[in-house]
């Protein structure tokens, strides 16, 4: 008796191929969903940081500050004065159309840092407030410092992440006199 080897028939490898598919899917769902996290977690590491290395700065130039030259919503420029006599600008800007925190030192040697402390920012707010508590917008009477940052990163399908910092400084060297 003769026995036909066939191969397989058209329905078997519909079959093979719809369930091949199905497997694909789910595993290029996976693995999406794993670098769409990834991703994020390296975006949540980011405003970390940069939140971190702007509070170290800040809080530590409002503290030595002996004066306030510029005091605006977006905008403060802190007198840094030595013993010595030599006088160190520090000036910190928020800048809405690039959603950007920058840092500029002008030295008394009129040499200029910038620094680039966050970029991404939704809204940035300093409130000035006296040794009372009590808001200003006179720069003499500023004795605290509240720094509120949003950023945001994320956007074209991606996971949007929010995150906020803040923090109160109080100007140690500022003398303040009635």
């Amino acid at each position: 008796m003769k026995t036909r080897n066939r191969g397989f028939v058209l329905a078997e490898v519909l079959v093979v191929v719809l369930v091949s598919s199905l497997i694909l899917a789910v595993l290029a769902s996976s693995v999406r969903a794993l670098m769409l996290h990834s991703i994020s977690l390296g975006q949540h590491a980011d405003m970390t940081a940069q939140g971190k290395k702007t509070l170290t700065y800040f809080t530590e130039d409002v503290r030595v500050a002996t004066d306030i030259l510029v005091l605006e919503s977006d905008r403060l420029v802190l007198d840094k004065s030595l013993i010595s006599g030599v006088s160190d600008l520090v000036e910190y800007e928020y800048f809405p159309v690039t959603q950007s925190f920058v840092r500029t030192i002008n030295y008394n040697t009129a040499i200029e840092e910038e620094i680039l402390l966050m970029d991404g920012l939704v809204s940035l707010t300093m409130d000035y407030l006296t040794i009372l508590g009590d808001s200003t917008t006179k720069p003499i009477e500023a004795k605290k410092i509240k720094f509120t940052a949003d950023l945001t990163r994320g956007s074209n399908g991606e996971i949007e992440l929010n995150r906020q910092i803040a923090t109160q400084v109080v100007m140690r060297n500022r003398i303040m006199s009635n």
